[in-house]
Formats: structure tokens, sequence, C-alpha cells
């Protein structure tokens, strides 16, 4: 089923299914955001005949008309299904026309929202045949001769038996990659690793050769990466942050950024809960590219 969870505060307008609407709601209550819900959405439109964008219209009149939005900063809008994006809107993707969304939230039709930041919308999709758009379609790039790279590109694991690659410039002399794909919007990625991995996001012009720590990710102004092993430690520009959180309780890492809004957030995923690790802020000067340090006898998977 698509439901509706309005994230308040920064707001957030959220479409969402199946069980992962309470592991969203347990998040952004961990995060000090209030929540309200308009439930069963696709029951709505299922029942009633009424196509879901009517639908999606009437709840955006309902949520421009709420008193709490005139004690909030900025309003975000997300649009996510628990299947394919097609479970939303039919088996044309682009049918839903994004700028009702963006007349319903406008000042004229939303005057509590005069003079705050600008709507940002996301379309992504959680489960179903595309899982997650990013990855799916994610490969990575040029590697060292000690990591094995299998599994369609999705996989990546640290091996004794030196690898036959071709020399490239693009190649990291020490046991990291980047993915090919860039991150220029906003990005959801979830990272299962076993063993001593860094999951990072990072300029391409990061430095690849050498020996020195300044070609690590974490270890320069170029990348922020978050060390994982049995603790979980932040790392930017050579500044190491150690967290709380242990990583007993699961090995798989989910990790969104926001380029325009400068946040890289990373989360422990574990059945259907996210615990927030921690968030990097800053000023995102253009691209940046998903990261991986595998250590030996370790691999990851996206």
């Amino acid at each position: 089923s698509i439901k509706f969870v309005l994230w308040l505060t920064a707001e957030l307008l959220l479409l969402c299914g199946g069980s992962y609407e309470e592991a969203m709601v347990n998040l952004l209550q961990t995060l000090g955001y209030e929540v309200e819900r308009y439930r069963n959405l696709s029951a709505q439109v299922f029942f009633s005949g009424t196509s879901t964008q009517v639908k999606i219209d009437e709840a955006l009149k309902t949520f421009s008309r709420h008193p709490k939005l005139a004690f909030t900063d900025s309003v975000f809008v997300v649009l996510m299904s628990h299947g394919g994006l097609r479970s939303l809107w039919g088996s044309d993707c682009n049918k839903l026309d994004i700028n009702m969304i963006y007349e319903r939230l406008s000042t004229n039709s939303c005057p509590a929202l005069k003079d705050k930041p600008k709507v940002i919308i996301i379309q992504a999709s959680r489960g179903g045949e595309s899982v997650l758009t990013y990855t799916t379609k994610s490969m990575f790039g040029f590697t060292v001769q000690k990591l094995k790279v299998s599994d369609s590109s999705r996989k990546v694991t640290y091996v004794a038996a030196v690898q036959p690659y071709p020399d490239h410039p693009d190649r990291f002399d020490r046991p990291q990659l980047l993915c090919l794909n860039a991150v220029t919007a906003r990005c959801y990625w979830e990272v299962q690793w076993t063993g001593e991995v860094s999951i990072a996001v990072s300029y391409k012009g990061i430095t690849r050769k050498g020996e020195g720590n300044e070609t690590l990710f974490g270890w320069n102004s170029q990348s922020w990466s978050l060390y994982c092993s049995d603790k979980y430690t932040a790392w930017h520009d050579g500044k190491e942050t150690a967290l709380s959180h242990t990583c007993y309780d699961s090995c798989k890492v989910g990790v969104y950024v926001d380029c325009h809004a400068g946040t890289l957030s990373f989360f422990s995923v574990s059945s259907n809960t996210l615990t927030h690790l921690h968030t990097f802020k800053t000023k995102f000067a253009g691209p940046v590219y998903p990261g991986f340090r595998v250590f030996t006898a370790s691999k990851l998977r996206l």
C-alpha cells in the first residue's frame, strides 16, 4: 500500500509504504521531527476510482492549510513508494504533474510559506523491480589489483591474488575505488559490508596516486568517510569523530546525500530500523561520487 507521511518542522511530504513506514517514522522522531500521516492513499484510490494524482492534490490542499507551517523554516517534498514508482501512478512514471506540488505549496496557495526556501522534490522507491534506482545502475570505477569486482559490478572483495587490471590514471594505489555515477542532487543507497571498510563520498579529483594518508577517503578536504569495523568513526580532512554506536547489531549502512542542502548522513540499517549515525554539513562545490575502501579479508556490496 501507499501512504502519506508529513515530516513537520523542516517539512517533508513523504509517500512510502509497507513496514518501512514505521521505520521511517521512528527515524524522524529520533531526529526530533513531528510526524503526521495521511493513511492508505492507495486504498482510497482503488475503492473510490479516483486517480492517484487527484488524491495527492487533495492531500496537498489539506497540508497547505496546516497551522504548524507558520512555524517551519522550509518545506521538502519526497515521493516514495514501497514498490517501484509505477505503483504510484501506473505504467507512466512521468504522469504525475510535479508542477501541481509547487502550485499547492506556493505563496499564493500557502501564505505560511512566504519567503521560505523552495520546495525540494525527490522521486525514489524502495523494493519492487527498481529497488534503489541509483544503486542498481551504479558500477565501480577503476580499482587496484587487490580488489576483485563481481556480481554485475555491485560487489567488491579484498583478495590475496593480484588481479590482472591494466594501468590507468584513475586507478587508486591504495585499496579504494569510486563509483562511476555522480550524485548531483539527492540520493540514498545502502552498503552491506563484512570485515573492515570505509564508506565514503568524494569529489572525482581526489588524489589517487601515492601511499600517503592524503589519498585516503576522509583524510583530505575532497572526501567524507565513515569507517566501519567493530565501531563507527566519521572522518573528514584528517579529523576523526568517534561515534557511540557499535557495529554488532548491523553490518549494513545507509547513505543519504543532499547536494543542494550540503548534507551527508550515514545510518545503521537493521531489519526495519534506521539508526542515525552521523551527519556532515558542508557546501558541495560540485558532483560527488560514492567511494569505498576495503581492508584485508573484507568485502562489501551495494
